[in-house]
C-alpha cells in the first residue's frame, strides 16, 4: 500500500512542477505510434468496459444475487463509490487539462485528466472483485488466473486511455496507483473478513 501511495505522490509532484511533460510526450507518442484502425476499435471497446455505465451495472449485478451480495457486491460497490468520489475530488484539486493533440475520441472539454478516472475506478473495482473472489476459488492456479486477468485488464484500460489521446501517461500511472490504494485500504480496513 505504501508503494502505491508513494507512486501517486511522486506523479502528482512531478505533474504539478511541470517536470513530467517530456515523459508524457515520449510515452504518449510511443503508444500512439501503434495506431491502426482495428487497434483503435479494440482500444475503444476496452476503454468503454471501464466506464461508469459498465462498472455500476456490474456492481449492481453482484448485489442482486444473495450468494454474491455480502462477500462480493457490497465491498466491491463500496470500493467503486469511494474510488469514483476520490477521483472526482482529485481531478478538481489538481485541475490538469487533457492532452489536446491526437485525440481519437471525444471527451467533455470541461473535464480534467489527473488522475485518469477510467484507470483509477477500474483498478479499484476489478482488483477488489479479484481479491474478494478468492474465497470462491480454492486452487492456487485459479487465484493466479483471476489476478492475472484482472491485472491485464487494468493495464489495457490504462494503455487505451493513452492510445485514445484522452490522458497523459502520468494520469494513468497515478490512476493505477490511486485505484490500487483505494482497493487495498477499503478491503483491509472495512472488509477484511471477506478476503
Amino acid at each position: 500500500m505504501a508503494g502505491t501511495l508513494l507512486t501517486f505522490c511522486v506523479c502528482s509532484v512531478w505533474v504539478k512542477s511541470g517536470g513530467a511533460d517530456a515523459f508524457d510526450l515520449a510515452v504518449n507518442g510511443f503508444v500512439q505510434s501503434f495506431e491502426r484502425p482495428p487497434l483503435t476499435v479494440a482500444m475503444i471497446i476496452v476503454s468503454n468496459l471501464a466506464a461508469w455505465y459498465v462498472l455500476i451495472p456490474a456492481a449492481l449485478l453482484f448485489l442482486a444475487f444473495p450468494k454474491t451480495r455480502r462477500p462480493l457486491g457490497i465491498p466491491a460497490g463500496v470500493v467503486l463509490v469511494l474510488s469514483g468520489a476520490l477521483n472526482y475530488l482529485l481531478k478538481l484539486s489538481f485541475a490538469v487539462t487533457r492532452p489536446e493533440i491526437h485525440r481519437l475520441v471525444t471527451v467533455a472539454d470541461y473535464s480534467y485528466s489527473f488522475p485518469s478516472g477510467h484507470t483509477m475506478t477500474s483498478a479499484a473495482f476489478v482488483f477488489a472483485c479479484a481479491a474478494l473472489s478468492f474465497r470462491f476459488a480454492l486452487k492456487p492456479l485459479a487465484k493466479f488466473a483471476i489476478m492475472t486477468g484482472a491485472a491485464l485488464f487494468v493495464f489495457a484500460v490504462g494503455v487505451s486511455r493513452i492510445y485514445l489521446g484522452v490522458h497523459h501517461a502520468t494520469d494513468v500511472l497515478a490512476g493505477w496507483a490511486a485505484g490500487v490504494f483505494v482497493c487495498a485500504i477499503t478491503i483491509t480496513v472495512l472488509f477484511r473478513k471477506y478476503t
